[in-house]
């Protein structure tokens, strides 16, 4: 029997989608000229610092558990710091919805650390590689056998590019990994194993 069944995740999804347009939005009237006179501070001109705002849809992929294949809607405020001309530390506040099918849907809150590195530049394209991990937190047990406090890792390739004075349009795609690293023990250690992509507006200050 399937627990808990709720309706999309609108809020979690419109609030991002909101947020995104009224950050870029005034900056994109704003800007004119090419996109390499419009955005002199870039997510990786060191000294630069910022906020993001992102959401996108992730699918359990492998490692299936037996309760089904878990699907997640994640959103991120993020705030963000070019350490060097090549590194760039974003620390990202996650809002996540986990929908499961044996038991209720979950909403899990999370704080990680990412590390950006930027690999290669094409034109006005910044491309980067991605990774971090950080604890997490639920309203309910996720994935089902699981436990409410979990990390987050996350990995990935991802691309900048300007759209506006001191404002990117932010994309990439992600490994996502849910565990509790076997702090409760092999028995109640389930993760998920899940990919996705997402897209962000990127706001230099």
């Amino acid at each position: 029997m399937r627990l808990g069944r709720q309706a999309a995740p609108g809020g979690v999804v419109t609030v991002c989608t909101l947020g995104m347009l009224w950050v870029a939005a005034p900056a994109a009237r704003a800007g004119q000229g090419s996109p390499s006179t419009v955005n002199p501070a870039r997510p990786f001109e060191r000294g630069t610092v910022g906020i993001e705002l992102g959401v996108g849809p992730f699918v359990e992929t492998w490692d299936l558990n037996a309760n089904g294949r878990e699907r997640l809607v994640d959103g991120a405020v993020s705030l963000w710091w070019a350490f060097t001309r090549r590194a760039t530390l974003v620390v990202e506040f996650h809002a996540t919805r986990v929908f499961q099918d044996t038991v209720r849907h979950a909403f899990v809150t999370g704080l990680v650390p990412v590390v950006r590195v930027r690999a290669l530049d094409r034109g006005a394209w910044q491309l980067f590689g991605e990774i971090g991990v950080g604890p997490s937190w639920s309203d309910a047990t996720v994935p089902a056998g699981g436990t409410r406090f979990n990390y987050v890792g996350l990995a990935g390739l991802g691309a900048s590019h300007p759209v506006a004075r001191r404002v990117d349009l932010t994309a990439g795609f992600r490994w996502l990994h849910l565990s509790n690293n076997g702090r409760e023990g092999h028995d109640h250690n389930p993760d998920i194993q899940a990919l996705g992509g997402y897209a962000a507006v990127t706001v230099a200050f």
